[in-house]
């Protein structure tokens, strides 16, 4: 037994001499070392600790216990008052634990006051304490570690305070301050608590790891620099001497930016963290709003002006924020440039568009910056308005609706609302139609409309505009039919009436305005008598049924012509009391006989085809377009065969090697009843190779130059040698001198058109080319063949002349309408017939009349036809005048292309006695010039 005390007794021994002693603390012994203990008496308290010796205080209390340390006697100071002991300023390099003794007593078991330790870091405030405790402990001294966790260059001061409690009772001591140079075993530390940076708004997390013991009553709290103190954390245990305490900070505010540090309290002492800064950032947004770069329709281009900001950086991401001004939603766009394109955006719209700049961090998303307010451009309308309906129809006005207007139909919310109408009236006294144009605004947001002031049974076309300041829809043209209404009045001038014997001849025009089929007339005769008396005649006027009306007259010439096209000239129909439902382009293959008249009603093609039908039956007729009449306002050109499709029908490219007849019809739908008419408006003939063509070689423009100057200096030569043969011829005396000075008189006669030796010499060529045409007429009279004739269309006025495959045509646009030629550009006009590979004399000469053939003579008569004066003269078709069954033709004469220098003095003698009958109208005499050319004289 006493040899186990023995060894227990060196153990201790030598485990104390293994322990490093304090570097510094205070006994308050008389024989401590004066150098470890340095301590302070507070400023700022109300009274000082007092060193008490018991050997010193014979007759101290009994309750106090025996030694040195600093006492506090409660019963003489009042409540509350404070005794400080600072004690010296620490920086340590390496782990260690601060010790001290306290006691707290009173004899009836009041409270004699609180005991508190403070460690106030680099002098900064004192803050909350550490570790506290009060109440009477007994007659006994306890011990107490601080592990404080502050290390250079920082530095510490650790404070103890005492507080006199309200019983004033008791006793407060503390005794064996020590600075230990090793770990804390009562009290945890802690490892070093970083610097946390949180964006405002959000909630800070202290991450507080310590290593040591800690026990169940063990307080965790996070002290603010300023002394505030979080209670809320949550400890997680990594092992039985390491775990790790979460202190959170909520809804972190930049008036939250501190510093903070970890602190756990037991009875048995406390651990002190270093102090880390909770840093708060403001997120960033920017100072001023985006920029607008450019607008349209569906979208907006931005910059995003984010050179100045409000709040910190650094910026880790932009987007944009958009919105309509009138809508709860709104969208977030990344952007990675300075520019920016918003797409898909609703037309005249207006948004609000800001930045959002985005920093590190949870929460780092800066609110929006000012708002940019801009607004999209308008759209085109997206179609043209439908349901375009009449609601009411009268004989002066109609009433009409059409379908309500929304925004995804006008896209834009600045719009219009057109009505145009139409209609043609017919001149007074015979005159042409004429058509009547309006357009009249609608009233915003209307789909009803009234129209007035129209005229009775006419047929109104009716469309509606759509526009906006982008563009512009056109509804299709809808058709209607105004009622009848009363017949106007007949004019007087129009009233013509002949007395005879025994009766009256009265004769009147229909009234200027009709509005509506007049069945009827009354005629009041009233006797100039003695006795007034009025007969009334009701005569009745033959009905004509209704249906389309063509105004085209004769057959108009084509346009142009190709081996596979042919361009014609539209005309729209007159509606005679029913509008015009549609029209139709109608092809038809020519048969070997040809048609002599025009088409009746009964004639027409009413039954639709398609070429892929037509030649599946083996129809010679097919459909090669059909149009609206909305499509077709006025005279218009069209191309028959051009491989487009109208209105489900294929205008197919036209056979070049078979001649083909196109139509035109119209058709009237009206009250449930069909109505239809058409007329031919062109022959297209086949192309082939005729021994009849003109044989002019084609040159080229330097050769042509060369050529025309020697030809220039060979026609004066004939020319003068031409004069000389006719003055001998007549036996007058040849002046030689005088020759070119009456040649000179008599071309200037003609105009001043021609100034080259080139034109001289047309003339020559012209004699040339008259008499090789009569020798080719001589030649096919001698073999008996007939010769074809060319398209019935073709005339100097706009005729198409059959030509050659392949050759190149006439300096004319084939089937332009030419006007007449005077005599003064005959030689002109000559020229330019000339050069045209195609479209020379002769194959004009024998396009003027259907079934001309070279076989029969020039003098041959037919109808009235007959020879004068020793002329051939032919029957030239006129319009007829009224009451004259003869005046409906002339006698024109033919004349030989070699007196073209006396032609229009000849013309002058032909025609003075047609002037006074046709005056004051417009006299167009055909003039036939060597059997080539017809002219018209004006």
């Amino acid at each position: 037994m006493n040899n186990c005390a023995f060894l227990l007794i060196l153990a201790v021994q030598i485990y104390a001499e293994g322990i490093e002693g304090p570097t510094a603390g205070c006994t308050f012994d008389e024989d401590s070392e004066p150098s470890l203990c340095d301590f302070t008496q507070g400023e700022e308290d109300d009274f000082d600790w007092q060193l008490f010796r018991t050997h010193n205080s014979p007759y101290a209390s009994f309750d106090l216990l025996r030694g040195s340390y600093l006492l506090v006697n409660s019963s003489q100071h009042a409540a509350g008052h404070r005794a400080q002991l600072l004690l010296q300023t620490l920086s340590e390099n390496d782990t260690h634990c601060v010790q001290f003794s306290y006691f707290l007593y009173s004899r009836d078991g009041h409270s004699p006051g609180a005991l508190r330790a403070y460690v106030r870091v680099n002098g900064g405030p004192l803050g909350s304490p550490v570790w506290n405790t009060s109440g009477s402990h007994g007659r006994q001294w306890h011990q107490v570690e601080l592990a404080v966790s502050t290390f250079w260059p920082n530095e510490y001061q650790v404070l103890i305070e005492s507080t006199v409690s309200r019983e004033r009772q008791g006793y407060i001591a503390i005794d064996d301050i020590m600075l230990l140079t090793y770990p804390c075993y009562k009290a945890p530390h802690f490892s070093r608590l970083g610097d946390e940076e949180v964006n405002a708004g959000q909630n800070a997390t202290f991450q507080c790891v310590a290593s040591g013991r800690a026990s169940e009553a063990e307080k965790f709290l996070l002290e603010r620099h300023s002394g505030d103190v979080t209670s809320t954390a949550l400890v997680k245990h990594l092992s039985h001497r390491r775990f790790v305490a979460s202190l959170h900070v909520d809804s972190v505010q930049c008036n939250n930016q501190d510093l903070y540090r970890c602190v756990t309290q037991s009875s048995r002492g406390s651990g002190v963290s270093n102090f880390a800064e909770l840093i708060v950032k403001v997120p960033p947004s920017p100072i001023a709003p985006p920029q607008l770069l450019r607008a349209g329709s569906t979208y907006l281009i931005i910059q995003l002006n984010t050179n100045s900001i409000l709040g910190d950086g650094p910026i880790i991401r932009k987007e944009i924020e958009y919105r309509a001004s009138q809508s709860p939603w709104s969208e977030v766009h990344g952007v990675n440039m300075v520019t920016y394109k918003l797409w898909h955006l609703d037309p005249d719209t207006e948004y609000h568009i800001s930045v959002l700049l985005t920093r590190p961090g949870e929460g780092g998303t800066g609110p929006p910056g000012p708002p940019l307010v801009c607004r999209t451009k308008c759209a085109e309308p997206t179609r043209a308005l439908r349901s375009l309906t009449a609601s009411e129809i009268q004989s002066r006005q109609l009433t009409l609706q059409w379908e309500t207007l929304a925004y995804n139909l006008t896209r834009c919310h600045t719009y219009s609302v057109s009505l145009c109408y139409r209609y043609a009236t017919t001149g007074g006294g015979g005159g042409h139609n004429t058509t009547v144009r309006e357009c009249l605004a609608v009233e915003h947001n209307a789909s009803r409309f009234t129209l007035r002031d129209l005229p009775a049974y006419h047929s109104i076309q009716v469309r509606l505009a759509l526009a906006n300041p982008e563009g512009k829809k056109e509804g299709r043209e809808v058709t209607f039919q105004t009622e009848e209404d009363i017949p106007g009045g007949i004019t007087p001038e129009s009233l013509t009436f002949t007395p005879l014997e025994d009766m009256i001849f009265l004769k009147w025009e229909e009234p200027v305005e009709p509005n509506g089929l007049i069945t009827q007339y009354e005629v009041r005769i009233i006797s100039q008598l003695r006795e007034r008396q009025t007969l009334s005649l009701l005569l009745e006027k033959e009905i004509h049924p209704w249906s389309p009306m063509f105004d085209h007259g004769d057959m108009l010439s084509p346009l142009s012509e190709t081996e596979s096209t042919i361009t014609v000239l539209l005309r729209p129909a007159l509606g005679r009391g029913s509008p015009i439902s549609t029209y139709q382009v109608v092809v038809k293959e020519e048969s070997g006989w040809k048609v002599k008249r025009e088409l009746g009603v009964q004639d027409c093609y009413p039954l639709p085809m398609s070429h892929g039908e037509a030649q599946a039956r083996g129809t010679p007729h097919y459909y090669t377009a059909e149009l609206l009449p909305s499509s077709l306002p006025e005279a218009s050109p069209f191309t028959v065969g051009d491989n487009h499709t109208y209105n489900g029908y294929w205008n197919t490219p036209l056979d070049p090697r078979k001649s083909y007849l196109v139509y035109f019809q119209a058709m009237s739908n009206f009250r449930g009843e069909s109505r239809i008419n058409c007329i031919r408006i062109a022959r297209k003939a086949a192309c082939k190779d005729h021994r009849r063509a003109l044989e002019v070689s084609q040159h080229s423009e330097e050769m042509g130059l060369i050529l025309g100057v020697c030809a220039g200096g060979l026609v004066v030569l004939i020319l003068l040698l031409g004069v000389i043969i006719i003055i001998i011829r007549k036996g007058k005396p040849v002046n030689i001198n005088k020759t070119p000075i009456t040649y000179r008189q008599e071309k200037s006669h003609m105009g001043s058109m021609e100034h080259s030796f080139t034109d001289q010499s047309t003339l020559q060529e012209d004699e040339r080319v008259a008499l090789s045409a009569a020798r080719m007429a001589h030649t096919c009279s001698m073999r008996g063949e007939q010769c074809s004739s060319v398209n019935e269309s073709s005339s100097l006025l706009g005729g198409s002349p059959r030509r050659q495959c392949g050759r190149k045509g006439s300096p004319y646009h084939t089937g332009q309408v030419h006007p007449a030629v005077r005599v003064a550009d005959l030689l002109q006009h000559i020229n330019q017939m000339k050069t045209a590979e195609g479209y020379g004399f002769k194959q004009e000469y024998e396009s003027f009349f259907d079934g001309w053939d070279c076989t029969k003579k020039k003098d041959k008569t037919k109808g009235r036809h007959e020879t004068l004066m020793g002329y051939n003269r032919h029957r030239v078709k006129l319009h007829p005048l009224l009451g004259d069954p003869n005046s409906d033709y002339i006698n024109a004469k033919y004349i030989d292309v070699r007196d073209f220098i006396s032609i229009e003095r000849a013309l002058e003698r032909e025609l003075k006695w047609v002037r006074p009958i046709l005056t004051p109208a417009i006299v167009r005499a055909p003039i036939r010039v060597s059997g080539h050319r017809e002219t018209r004289h004006h």
